[in-house]
């Protein structure tokens, strides 16, 4: 390049700069004004002395360098090549084409924050239905009900020639057996909330699933389809089991009586095993404690509780995959579209088109990942994981926002690292 066109190019960078920080508050441009006088007012830049040509560079560098403290690069480089963020886009296609950038900016911030919404509240209901799950399992029925038996058989052996009115074993007995059936409306409840949280994880595919089984059962739409799977459309499309589930007793009460355990002085039971009375007792609880919760009494314990605990397993794994993956993900690229809004409402700042604004939304949701996979694991916040989550998203937020904050660090620690092993291999040579 020439000295001439040099001298052209320092000029046109210069006003360009000092046109710019004329309309920002900051840095100071009187310098850069003053060097830039005998420009304005000579016919041609080589008409100027070397002097002022000197001083006009120095003035130039200063002022570039001082506008950087406040200024990002991509802006002042926009600057200095006549592209101002405040100079008006002309009308026609490229106003459009901005037009439609932003539109699709908007529109991808709009379905991330839905997304946000979406893992954070399912994760909220799963946490809940996991936890009381896991109390179900961790409930002891056969110990419980072996309770309820010795109480039972007590009032009845006891309570005859006895006239004390103690009712503190009565109580007891009232709260060991309302346990009981907490226990079983739960093992009624749990399987349904929970395969509704298990088809509420992908709504896309549930709703695909639900199309399919209503084409294929000719199903009316009003009506609700049970939880089905893609594999059972296409494999079992004629019919869905679905367990019978009653709604309340379906025993009437003068039955009751009939199917209660016999008095003591009845022969026939004295003459019959404490054990054979104990059995007979646990089953005859089981189906009055079952039938009181609603539960259907013909419907296996163990297949259901199995069932349970199979779901919690798969509930807890998704929990993981929505923590670990998919949140820290959603808010890193969050982060970096909120950035790139601002950057067009900004109008001291050039925006970036939307293969830009892509790209690092893509980098700024996998630098979120790998934060985050780094710190659930290594647990560096506090002791509690599941108290830190929210910290956890906030950090990937903010790394995404300010992805160059992530790099920077980054390229710190391979240049100290990158230092300290040549420093070590020339004092071992």
């Amino acid at each position: 390049m020439s000295t001439l066109k040099g001298l052209e190019k320092l000029i046109f960078e210069a006003r360009n700069l000092r046109d710019y920080i004329l309309r920002i508050e900051g840095p100071d441009a009187d310098n850069l004004t003053a060097a830039l006088y005998p420009f304005d007012r000579a016919a041609k830049p080589e008409d100027t002395t070397k002097e002022e040509q000197i001083d006009l560079g120095r003035a130039f560098e200063g002022t570039l360098a001082i506008a950087l403290k406040s200024v990002d690069e991509r802006t002042l480089s926009d600057v200095l090549i006549g592209n101002s963020p405040h100079l008006t886009v002309p009308m026609g296609g490229k106003k459009m084409l901005q037009g439609c950038a932003n539109s699709a900016l908007a529109f991808f911030a709009f379905i991330l924050v839905l997304a946000a919404f979406h893992f954070s509240h399912w994760a909220t209901k799963t946490t809940f239905i996991v936890q009381e799950a896991e109390n179900f399992s961790a409930f002891d029925h056969f110990e419980q009900m072996m309770k309820v038996v010795e109480l039972k058989t007590y009032f009845e052996r006891a309570a005859p020639e006895s006239d004390a009115a103690d009712l503190e074993p009565q109580l007891v007995y009232l709260e060991e057996r309302a346990a009981l059936e907490a226990h079983y409306n739960s093992e009624r409840t749990l399987p349904s909330a929970m395969s509704v949280l298990d088809d509420e994880f992908n709504p896309l595919r549930n709703n695909y699933n639900i199309a399919a089984y209503r084409y294929c059962t000719a199903t009316n739409a009003s009506e609700d389809p049970p939880a089905v799977s893609l594999g059972q459309i296409f494999f079992n499309c004629q019919s869905f089991y679905q367990l019978p589930v009653t709604n309340g007793p379906s025993i009437e009460r003068q039955e009751e009586g009939k199917l209660a355990l016999a008095s003591v002085e009845d022969p026939e039971v004295t003459r019959k095993a404490p054990f054979t009375q104990s059995l007979e007792g646990f089953a005859l609880e089981e189906r009055y404690t079952m039938e009181a919760a609603g539960r259907a009494f013909n419907v296996d314990y163990i297949v259901s509780r199995t069932a349970i605990e199979r779901l919690t397993q798969e509930l807890r794994q998704k929990l993981n995959v929505v923590h670990l993956w998919a949140l820290p993900i959603i808010y890193g690229a969050l982060g970096s579209i909120v950035f790139s809004i601002w950057r067009v409402l900004n109008p001291n700042a050039s925006s970036f088109n939307l293969f830009h604004s892509l790209i690092r939304m893509i980098f700024a949701g996998l630098a979120a990942l790998t934060f985050s996979m780094l710190l659930v694991p290594s647990n560096i916040i506090a002791v509690g994981v599941d108290l830190n989550r929210p910290v956890i998203y906030l950090l990937c937020f903010i790394f995404g926002y300010s992805i160059e904050t992530f790099v920077n660090t980054l390229n710190l620690l391979n240049l100290y690292f990158a230092t300290n092993i040549a420093a070590r291999r020339k004092q071992k040579e």
